[in-house]
């Protein structure tokens, strides 16, 4: 099993493969690990960082609905790592 976050995360899962994006930046506190993924949400203003805060809603959307697993990983000011897992059929719920 891979020794990762979503390995933690989903420990009862057979993963097929995980796809581990690692973004340099400013990262963001633990406590905010759910709620970047909601839509519109933002932990700073726009004058900080462009965009309109819907990306990683997306992701997770697209995500859910194949049955993979998002899972983020954060320091502030280190940077985060974002996994999508990608486990076994049988584990998902669906063939």
């Amino acid at each position: 099993m891979l020794a990762t976050a979503a390995a933690r995360a989903f420990p009862a899962l057979a993963l097929i493969c995980a796809l581990i994006p690692r973004a340099p930046g400013v990262g963001f506190a633990a406590t905010y690990k759910d709620e970047i993924f909601e839509p519109f949400r933002r932990l700073r203003g726009r004058s900080d960082f462009p965009g309109a805060g819907i990306g990683l809603a997306i992701c997770k959307t697209v995500a859910d609905s194949h049955g993979w697993r998002p899972v983020v990983e954060s320091t502030q000011t280190m940077g985060a790592t974002f996994e999508i897992v990608f486990p076994k059929s049988d584990d998902r719920g669906s063939a």
